[in-house]
Order: structure tokens, then sequence, then C-alpha cells
């Protein structure tokens, strides 16, 4: 079928403003996508900027609970990252600090009803320890032998201190190396204010001392 087109004076097509061809243009879209089943998109407003409400950065799930919240000193623990204890002697990332009125929250957050752990030799790690940073407000969790609580020059800027609780005669044998320079910094730092220790000598077990280890204290044994 032959369709004759009537004659137009090409200056008609001059008067016509750019923004009914860009109309135009779009309409003849529609009706292309229409019967083809596509989708018109004008990137003018659609572009690069926009966001769906459904796409990534609109989760709708919720954080995991926190229970390291704190306002005082020595009112910080640690306890274990999961649910179980690590066999062996844990590393920092194997545990959290969490208020100490927190502790049972946390456990049963993490374990739930399932509280059976296997059966291994856990350890102590001597050089962990956890305090309140008072300036955020939250537990934090530190290894002594990066802080300035153990840094040094020499090995009689070293001391031996039983433990990083607050109180040292505790029955414990956890001894670890601090600088003498920061020993009661570091004490405010593990008690709670006007907190109370027994006064006792803690006697290190024979051959033990404090060393300058590449500019921290640690306690070592003699080889």
């Amino acid at each position: 079928m032959f369709v004759v087109l009537p004659k137009v004076n090409p200056t008609t097509f001059m008067r016509v403003p750019s923004k009914f061809w860009w109309l135009a243009g779009m309409t003849t879209l529609s009706v292309f996508s229409l019967f083809c089943g596509g989708t018109v998109i004008d990137n003018r407003v659609s572009g690069a900027g926009a966001t769906s409400a459904t796409g990534p950065g609109s989760s709708t799930g919720s954080e995991p609970p926190s229970f390291g919240a704190c306002s005082a000193a020595g009112t910080c623990v640690l306890v274990p990252h999961l649910c179980c204890a690590v066999c062996g002697q844990p590393q920092l990332p194997d545990v959290d600090a969490v208020a100490a009125s927190s502790v049972a929250a946390d456990s049963q957050s993490k374990c739930g009803a399932n509280s059976a752990c296997p059966k291994c030799a856990t350890q102590v790690a001597p050089n962990l320890f956890a305090y309140c940073d008072l300036n955020a407000g939250t537990c934090q969790k530190a290894d002594v032998a990066g802080t300035a609580y153990s840094q040094c020059t020499v090995a009689e800027d070293c001391q031996l201190r039983n433990g990083l609780g607050c109180c040292t005669c505790t029955g414990q044998d956890s001894w670890v190396g601090i600088a003498k320079a920061t020993a009661s910094d570091l004490e405010k730092v593990l008690c709670e204010q006007g907190q109370a220790c027994a006064e006792c000598a803690a006697v290190p077990p024979p051959g033990l001392v404090a060393q300058c280890d590449q500019g921290h204290c640690a306690a070592r044994l003699p080889p």
C-alpha cells in the first residue's frame, strides 16, 4: 500500500519549537517500546544519581546488640568473641570487651539455647585486657604489649605485674611486663574509683624477669 504525503513548506519545520521535537521523539519511542516490550528511560530523570528504594543501601536489617556501653573505669571485661572460647591461648580478635554487667546478656545473644562447647584446654592470655574508653563511652580491648603502658628503652624501665585485673593478689598466675613510668596510670584504667585490693606482695615464679623486648616490656624466663 502506498501513502501519498502532502507537500509541506520546509520552513514550517524551522518554526516548530525544539521542545515539540523532543516530545515527539519520546512519544515515538514510547509507542515503539510498547509494542516491543521495552522500557523508556529518560537519563535526565533517572541518571547515575538515582537510587532504587529496594537497592543496595536500603537495607532493612538491624545491627547486632551491643553490650559494651560503659561510663567508669574498671567496669569492662573480656569475653569470647563467639559463643565458645577458643582452644589454647586466645589472641585479640578472639575476644570482645563488654560491660561486666552485660556478660550474661552477651552470652545469651551469642549462644542462645545452644551452650554446648567443644571440650578442650583453654588458656588465659595475660597480655590482653578490657578498659572503658571514657570519651567514647564504650568498652575497648587491647594488648598491653602494643600500648604506652609497656613502652621501654632498657630492662630497668620495666616491672612485673600479676595479671591485668585491678587487684594482683587474686591467686592468678598471669604475669606480664609493664612500664614502671606508667604503672599507676594503668592501675587507674583497670580499677574502679575507690576499689580496694588486699595488701600483699605477689611473688612471681622463680627466674621470671621483666625485659625490654623491641621497645616494650615483657615477662621472660631465662633460657
